[in-house]
Formats: C-alpha cells, sequence, structure tokens
C-alpha cells in the first residue's frame, strides 16, 4: 500500500486547475493505494473550491482538499504550505508537487513512483516535463551538483544586465517580443527550446529538475518541514531545491519513465499580460532569489 499527496498550487486559472485534478482522479491506483488531493488557493479569492465542487463528480470530490491563503505566498511558500497541510493531515508516502498548468496524462503515474522509488530510494524525484505545445521536454534543466560558486556569480551577473538592457534597449525588446508572437518567431522559439532539451531520456542524479511537478518521499519530509525553501517568491527554487539536497546529502534524481504535460506559464500570464513587464518582473524575483542562492552557498 502506498500513499499519494497530490499538491496543487492554484492562482486564478480556474480552468487549468480543473484539468489538473480531473487527471489525478482518473489515474490508476492499486486496490489498498490511495490518492488525495490538496488545492493551495494561493491568495486569489477565486472561489476555486465552489468550482471543483459544482464540476467533479459527488464521489470524488472528498478526495479534494482546498486550503485557503489570505495572500498570494509566491511559488514555493504556497506550496510549502500544501506541504505543511499534507504532512501533518494525511502522512503520505509520496508528496507530488505541482503546478495547476500540469497534467496526469500517464494513468499508471502511481505505480511508477513507487517503481522510482523501488529503484533509486530517491528523496527528491522529477519526471519529464513534456510541453505538447511547443513540443519540448523541459528537463532536466542546466545546474549540475557541485553547484559552484563561479555559476551563481554568473547568474547574477546575467540577470543584472538583462535587466539593465530593458530598460536601455526598450524599444529592441519589444521589437523582439512582437517579432515572437509570430509564426516564425514561435517556430524559432520551439527550435531553441529542443536544442536546450537534450538529454532528458536518460534518468540522471544531482541535476536541477524543472518546478513544475517535483516529488518527493517520506524520506525527505522525516527531515524537512518544506518542499522549497520558504524565502524566495517566484524563480530558482529548483537551483535552490539542489543545492538544498547537495548539502543535506539527499538524493536528487530525475526519472523519465514518469511524464507530465506542462502548459506553461498560465498562472503569470495572466498577472502580466504586457511581456516586457514580465520581462523584468522575471529579473528582478530571479535577483532576489540569487541572494537566497548565495546565502546558502555561503558566497558573500
Amino acid at each position: 500500500m502506498s500513499k499519494f499527496a497530490f499538491i496543487v498550487l492554484h492562482y486564478k486559472a480556474r480552468e487549468a486547475t480543473l484539468a489538473c485534478v480531473e487527471s489525478i482522479l482518473t489515474l490508476e491506483k492499486a486496490q489498498e493505494d490511495t490518492v488525495d488531493i490538496v488545492v493551495i488557493e494561493n491568495g486569489c479569492h477565486d472561489g476555486i473550491e465552489t468550482y471543483l465542487r459544482e464540476h467533479i463528480d459527488a464521489e470524488l470530490i472528498g478526495d479534494v482538499s482546498v486550503v485557503l491563503s489570505e495572500e498570494n505566498l509566491g511559488f514555493a511558500r504556497g506550496n510549502d504550505l500544501g506541504f505543511a497541510f499534507a504532512k501533518r493531515e494525511l502522512d503520505p508516502d509520496f508528496y507530488v508537487v505541482c503546478n495547476n498548468d500540469v497534467v496526469f496524462a500517464q494513468k499508471d503515474t502511481c505505480a511508477s513512483i513507487v517503481d522510482s522509488y523501488s529503484a533509486r530510494r530517491f528523496d527528491v524525484m522529477g519526471p519529464d516535463i513534456y510541453n505538447p505545445v511547443l513540443n519540448v521536454h523541459q528537463s532536466p534543466c542546466e545546474a549540475r551538483m557541485p553547484v559552484s560558486d563561479d555559476y551563481v556569480r554568473s547568474l547574477e551577473e546575467g540577470f543584472r544586465q538583462r535587466l539593465a538592457d530593458s530598460y536601455s534597449n526598450e524599444r529592441k525588446l519589444r521589437l523582439k517580443y512582437t517579432f515572437m508572437a509570430t509564426t516564425m518567431g514561435r517556430a524559432l522559439k520551439r527550435l531553441k527550446l529542443k536544442r536546450s532539451s537534450r538529454g532528458w531520456a536518460q534518468p540522471q542524479e544531482g541535476v536541477e529538475l524543472q518546478g513544475s511537478c517535483v516529488i518527493f518521499s517520506r524520506d525527505y519530509a522525516a527531515e524537512m518541514d518544506w518542499a522549497f525553501c520558504p524565502d524566495t517568491f517566484m524563480y530558482l527554487e529548483e537551483l535552490i531545491s539542489l543545492v538544498v539536497s547537495q548539502t543535506h546529502g539527499f538524493k536528487h534524481v530525475y526519472d523519465p519513465s514518469i511524464q507530465v504535460e506542462h502548459m506553461h506559464g498560465v498562472s503569470t500570464s495572466l498577472d502580466h499580460p504586457d511581456q516586457v513587464e514580465k520581462h523584468r518582473f522575471f529579473l528582478k524575483e530571479n535577483l532576489k532569489s540569487v541572494e537566497v542562492l548565495k546565502r546558502l552557498i555561503g558566497l558573500s
């Protein structure tokens, strides 16, 4: 018997959250397995609990809990709210922490998670994150253990330069986003993303995971009360998670035998319809997260 807690971080995109929850409810499970769903309404106050009850069969809605946050806690603390609830109330073997724009199309996801744990005894595991619209695989990401001081410095320098350029060359940046919205621009984006997603087909250890879906084992929860370091609002959570595993000696793995579908960026697009504004928000929050990362690795 295995117990699963799926923690879904909800912010504004109710249709996406419904699709995510419905995909979890239709997963196959062994006779004695239990699957619970914890939806975090992350300060958007859009009545997601009522919405789910209106659209999900009454026999299934009992497996869904909605935890309300009065404010938008961001990515890390929002997920941590759900992680803490699941640890306290459900005590699962596996915590499947995901964005609301993820769909679990692989029906044997639960059995595959158990098989992955049996083979690797992971603390933190990331599946293959596949974007069906762009036809790209988004995990694993760039960083590898050990994360070096030079790598962190280069990230910080890059974010600072790009933010400065967004003001000094705003017209050029707006033209770029106009072009990226064209058919040719979207095609070039797909090509670039495909080139950056090499290596997704092989299991790997000690690699940065894509944060739209991360699975934590009971072993991890025995030592930690949060899924992601709660000191950030958004961005770099995956890299910081890798550093936390590096520091604590957690087994941090990527396993492509499990795949989820990711419709990237639904919630942030709702908050930032202006692409230049969204670009600057991304860079500013990354710079704040870099400061957390520097502190964790002891870089002044």
